[in-house]
């Protein structure tokens, strides 16, 4: 397995970009760089993003749970769904802000390199890498 994906998904996944890429170059003509895992289906898309989080997915104790029941289609689907929408990679310059202390959460953030400064009111926490973070 590399990069924690299933060859199975890994080969669908490639199959799905070679076509849609195809189809990308005869229709597109303007020169815009497009990013090719935004040419995948949702379905698709949100089930490559499920294997590439289900392991932070899997530290919330509640998500573990629901992650290691036996799943009927439409729970599977909605958890890959999660997966998409909840947890998201950035890439960020220094003293970027995130999010603001106190506001709603609508995400779930994976620090995979570097580290964050997480900053609320006169505390001050550095979360390594590896980590995730979410207010």
């Amino acid at each position: 397995m590399r990069n924690n994906i299933p060859a199975k998904l890994r080969k669908r996944v490639t199959q799905f970009l070679r076509y849609a890429y195809s189809l990308n170059c005869e229709v597109s003509s303007n020169g815009e760089k497009v990013e090719l895992l935004n040419l995948l289906s949702k379905p698709l898309r949100a089930e490559l993003e499920f294997e590439r989080y289900q392991h932070y997915l899997r530290q919330v104790p509640i998500l573990k749970h629901l992650l290691d029941c036996r799943r009927q289609l439409s729970e599977v689907q909605a958890i890959h769904k999660l997966a998409m929408q909840a947890v998201r990679s950035l890439y960020l310059a220094p003293a970027d802000t995130v999010f603001c202390a106190g506001s709603v959460a609508d995400a779930c953030y994976v620090i995979n390199e570097g580290e964050v400064l997480y900053l609320q009111g006169m505390r001050r926490t550095l979360v390594p890498a590896d980590a995730r973070i979410a207010e």
